[in-house]
C-alpha cells in the first residue's frame, strides 16, 4: 500500500505583532495564526522584538527571505506596524504585506491607503489568512476570500465578512515554541502585587455586553464561544509542565459569563492537581459566592474588575451593564475569600462632571482594592464611542491614528468634555499616585522578588539608581519596575 505523505507547502511565512511595551505576554493573536499555518504545512517564523535581542528585523528578512509577511496591530501600535511595513518594503520590495488585528479590521480603508500595506485580514484571522496563502498568486480572484480586503490597480476592495469560528477546540494551541520563551518565562509584576512566571492564555472569544468604549466585538463578535473544559485545562497543564509557568492569567473578556463552565474548569484543575495559581478578569455582575469560592479553591490569587465609574449615570452612559452596588458587592465577595483585587476606573467620559469624578474617587477609596488604576476615556476606532464622538464633533478633525496611546502617562485626552483636558491629566496622575503605595508593600513580602532584583542590580548597578529615583518620585513600584523588567535575569 502506498503511503500518502502530507504535501509540504513551500511558502515561508513571517509573522509579527507591533507591541506597546515589553510585558512578558506573548501576542496570542499572532501565536494562533502561526499555529494554524503550521497545521496546514507552512514554514513559519515569528519576529518578536524583545529587549536585549541582537537580531533585528532587517537581519530576519535577509536570512529567512519570507514569501509573505503578516503584521498584527492595534490603534495604539499602528504607527509601529507601519514602520515595520516600510522597512520590509525597502528590504524585500516584492513581498506581499498583510495587516491584521483590531485596528486594520475597524479602519480597513484608511489602513489600505498606506503604500506599504497590500492586504488586510479582517476579524478572526486563522481561516482567512490560510485561504489567502493557499490562493495567493497572479491569477487569484481575491474577491472570493471572505474576510479579506485588498488593493488592485490602486482600487480598494473590502470583501464580505467571514463568520466567526464556532468550534474553538479545532484550533491548535498557540505556537509558543516559535517565541523566545526564555524571556517570557521569567518572573515579572503580573498579576499586580505578585512576582510570578506568568503566562497569558485565552479560553473563549466574544462578549455579549455592549460597553461603548470597547472594540472587542469588532474582532470577536458578541456571541460567547468557548473552548471545552478539557481543552482549556490541557493548555494550562502544558504551560505549567512544559514551560514551568507558575501563574496563568486569563485574557478572556467574559471568563465567567458561563458560570457552569467556569466552575467545571476549577474542578478539573483540582482533579489534575496542577501546581499553579490564577488571575482572572471578571465583570462585577458575574461575581457570586459559588463562583468566587470555586475560583479560590482552584488557586485563584487575583481578580481584576473593570469598575469604570462611581456614578450609576455614567455607567449607564457607558452601557457598562453594571451598577455601583454590584461593584461594591463583587469586591466585598472577592475580599471575603482573601483574593487580591485589581480595579480600573475611567474618567473623562462625555458629559461627566467633576462631581461624578469625585464619586469615582470616593468609590475607589471605599472598596480599597489591592491595586487601583485610573485611565482617561479614549474613543478608539471601532467603538460606539468613537462613532458618537465623530458625529457630535467631540474629537478634533485633525486627529490621526498616531495620536492614540493605550494608557500610560503619555496618554492625553482629546475628547471635548466638560472637564478640561489639562485638568483631566492632572486628576488622573493625582488619583493614580494616591492609590499607588498599597500595592508596593506586597512585593516586599515575596522572596523571589527580592532575589531577582538583587540579581538584576548586581549585573546592572546603574539600574538600582534609576529604579530608586523613579520610585521616590512616583511612589509607584510599577512605574519603577518598567525600568528593570526589560533586562533578563
Amino acid at each position: 500500500m502506498a503511503i500518502i505523505q502530507k504535501k509540504q507547502v513551500e511558502k515561508k511565512i513571517l509573522l509579527m505583532a507591533a507591541k506597546m511595551d515589553f510585558a512578558r505576554f506573548i501576542p496570542l493573536g499572532v501565536a494562533y495564526i502561526a499555529a494554524y499555518c503550521e497545521k496546514e504545512g507552512y514554514n513559519v517564523q515569528i519576529y518578536d522584538e524583545i529587549p536585549d535581542s541582537h537580531k533585528t528585523l532587517s537581519d530576519t528578512l535577509k536570512s529567512y527571505k519570507p514569501d509573505v509577511v503578516g503584521i498584527s496591530c492595534m490603534t495604539a501600535t499602528y504607527t509601529r506596524a507601519r514602520n515595520y511595513a516600510k522597512e520590509i518594503r525597502e528590504t524585500l520590495p516584492n513581498v506581499p504585506i498583510v495587516f491584521g488585528g483590531v485596528h486594520p479590521t475597524v479602519a480597513t480603508e484608511e489602513t489600505l491607503k498606506n503604500d506599504f500595506v497590500d492586504f488586510i485580514v479582517c476579524g478572526e484571522g486563522e481561516e482567512t489568512f490560510v485561504e489567502f496563502l493557499q490562493k495567493h498568486g497572479s491569477n487569484c480572484d481575491y474577491s472570493k476570500i471572505a474576510g479579506l480586503a485588498y488593493k488592485k490597480e490602486g482600487k480598494i476592495s473590502i470583501n464580505r465578512p467571514r463568520p466567526v469560528l464556532e468550534g474553538l477546540d479545532s484550533l491548535p494551541m498557540p505556537a509558543r515554541h516559535l517565541f523566545p520563551m526564555d524571556y517570557y518565562t521569567q518572573r515579572w509584576n503580573w498579576p499586580r502585587g505578585y512576582w510570578y512566571k506568568t503566562a497569558n492564555m485565552m479560553s473563549s472569544r466574544g462578549c455579549p455586553y455592549d460597553c461603548n468604549f470597547c472594540g472587542s466585538k469588532s474582532m470577536f463578535g458578541r456571541s460567547f464561544r468557548a473552548c471545552s473544559t478539557k481543552r482549556t485545562v490541557d493548555e494550562i497543564e502544558l504551560l505549567v509542565k512544559t514551560y514551568g509557568f507558575e501563574c496563568i492569567s486569563f485574557s478572556d473578556d467574559t471568563f465567567a459569563i458561563n458560570k457552569k463552565r467556569a466552575i467545571e474548569i476549577c474542578h478539573e484543575v483540582k482533579r489534575r492537581k496542577i501546581k499553579a495559581v490564577y488571575r482572572y478578569q471578571l465583570r462585577a455582575n458575574t461575581c457570586d459566592e459559588d463562583l468566587i469560592k470555586e475560583l479560590k479553591e482552584a488557586g485563584c490569587v487575583h481578580i481584576d474588575i473593570g469598575a469604570e465609574s462611581g456614578s450609576d449615570e455614567i455607567l449607564k452612559e457607558m452601557k457598562k451593564g453594571i451598577t455601583v452596588k454590584q461593584i461594591k458587592d463583587a469586591i466585598a465577595m472577592i475580599k471575603k475569600y482573601n483574593i487580591h483585587t485589581g480595579v480600573t476606573f475611567i474618567i473623562g467620559s462625555p458629559g461627566e462632571t467633576m462631581q461624578e469624578i469625585e464619586a469615582t474617587r470616593e468609590l475607589a477609596s471605599e472598596i480599597d482594592a489591592d491595586y487601583t488604576q485610573f485611565f482617561i476615556m479614549t474613543p478608539y476606532p471601532g467603538t460606539e464611542l468613537y462613532s458618537y464622538a465623530k458625529e457630535n464633533k467631540l474629537i478634533p478633525d485633525t486627529l490621526t491614528f498616531d495620536s492614540f496611546r493605550h494608557g500610560g502617562s503619555d496618554l492625553k485626552p482629546f475628547l471635548n468634555t466638560i472637564v478640561p483636558p489639562d485638568k483631566l491629566v492632572k486628576l488622573r496622575d493625582e488619583l493614580n499616585v494616591s492609590f499607588a503605595s498599597k500595592i508596593g508593600k506586597n512585593y516586599l513580602k515575596q522572596p523571589n522578588f527580592i532575589n531577582d532584583l538583587i540579581k538584576i542590580f548586581a549585573t546592572n548597578p546603574y539600574l538600582f539608581f534609576k529604579f530608586t529615583k523613579e520610585y521616590m518620585k512616583t511612589q509607584n513600584i510599577g512605574s519603577a519596575l518598567k525600568l528593570v523588567l526589560p533586562h533578563k535575569l
